[in-house]
């Protein structure tokens, strides 16, 4: 089973909090030296086909839109599920197939109406683990993300779900 934890070295309340996030999940800071971690990224509610600065700029501009600016606070949730090593495996260790079960969980906050960019990371098949950056401004209703460890743990479960349809069964002969 994987493991949904929020990341908490931050508030994300800056004005930079957007940029600063997606560079760092799509490994596209100045002077990245950890680009090798990358495996590949997406994202629901935003121009995954376009430079990741297109991204920044279109969850901004939805984060404006509903005055970000005048209610402050949190601009960004940084969440990182990380799949056990035998997750990968009974993947068939098919990078593409881990891309589908991403995408997927993304999908479930765009649903909620919250725009997100997510990235899959590993140097190995022992620490892959997928970001999701998360803007807090509801791009339906403007209303603000609020959040607990329950709803949290309720994330991890479904996540959890999801990844048990993308697992092959593997009949051993003997």
């Amino acid at each position: 089973m994987g493991v949904l934890n929020r990341m908490t070295n931050g508030n994300y309340v800056n004005e930079d909090a957007v940029k600063n996030v997606i560079r760092y999940i799509t490994r596209t800071r100045k002077n990245e030296n950890r680009k090798n971690e990358l495996l590949m990224y997406g994202g629901k509610g935003v121009a995954i086909y376009e430079p990741v600065d297109y991204m920044i700029a279109q969850l901004i501009y939805v984060q404006c839109v509903f005055g970000i600016e005048q209610r402050k606070g949190r601009r960004m949730y940084h969440e990182v599920f990380s799949l056990d090593p035998h997750e990968f495996i009974r993947m068939g260790r098919n990078v593409n197939t881990l891309w589908k079960f991403a995408d997927q969980c993304a999908q479930c906050y765009f649903d909620a109406g919250y725009q997100v960019v997510y990235a899959i990371h590993g140097t190995n098949e022992s620490d892959l683990h997928i970001h999701f950056a998360v803007s807090t401004i509801n791009f339906r209703s403007g209303l603000k993300w609020h959040d607990s460890k329950t709803d949290l743990d309720l994330r991890e479960a479904l996540f959890n779900k999801i990844l048990g349809k993308y697992q092959y069964m593997f009949i051993v002969n003997k």
